[in-house]
C-alpha cells in the first residue's frame, strides 16, 4: 500500500491563503490541521522566513514547528539547484531565496523515502506557473522529476471539495 503524499509547500501558497481566514473557510483549515497532525506538510526554513509572522497564516505556519525543515542539511542540494536553475534566485528581492530550498527539500524527502523504502510521493505545492524561457519552480520540478501542483491541484489530490474563488 502506498503512503499518502508529503507536500513541500511554497511561500506563494501560504500567501495565497491569507484572504481565507479560519472563520471564512473553517473546513479548509480543519483539513490543513489534519495534514499537519499527520506530518504530511514540510515547510523549508527559508519558506518560513518568507511568511509574515503577524497574520493568521504566518501564525499557523510558525506554530507548527514539527513541519519545519532546517536549511543546513539541504544546503548542498539547494546550491546545486540554484546553480542548475539560476532563474530561481532573483538577486535583490527579499522573498526570492526559498525556491532552491523548496526543491532541495523535496529532493531530500524523496531520497530519505527511497533509503527507508517508503512508497510516499513527495509533491511540491506552489502558486508559481511556468515562465519559460525563464525557469520557475514548476519547470525545475519537471526537470528534477518532482510532481508539482498549485493550490487547486493540492485540494484535488486530497479529494477536498473546497471552492476557493
Amino acid at each position: 500500500m502506498t503512503d499518502p503524499p508529503l507536500y513541500v509547500v511554497d511561500t506563494s501558497i501560504w500567501i495565497g491563503l491569507v484572504p481565507f481566514t479560519p472563520t471564512l473557510l473553517p473546513d479548509l483549515w480543519t483539513r490543513l490541521e489534519g495534514l499537519a497532525a499527520e506530518a504530511r506538510i514540510a515547510i523549508p526554513e527559508e519558506v518560513l522566513r518568507e511568511t509574515h509572522p503577524t497574520h493568521h497564516v504566518g501564525l499557523w505556519v510558525r506554530n507548527r514547528p514539527h513541519l519545519h525543515r532546517p536549511t543546513a542539511p539541504i544546503w548542498d542540494i539547494a546550491h546545486e539547484i540554484a546553480d542548475r536553475y539560476p532563474d530561481l534566485v532573483r538577486v535583490g528581492l527579499k522573498t526570492s531565496w526559498a525556491d532552491p530550498f523548496l526543491i532541495a527539500q523535496a529532493i531530500s524527502e524523496r531520497r530519505r523515502g527511497e533509503e527507508r523504502l517508503w512508497s510516499r510521493e513527495v509533491v511540491v505545492v506552489t502558486g508559481e506557473r511556468s515562465h519559460l524561457p525563464r525557469i520557475a519552480i514548476p519547470d525545475a520540478c519537471a526537470a528534477e522529476g518532482l510532481p508539482c501542483v498549485n493550490l487547486e491541484g493540492w485540494l484535488r489530490m486530497e479529494g477536498w471539495r473546497i471552492v476557493i474563488a
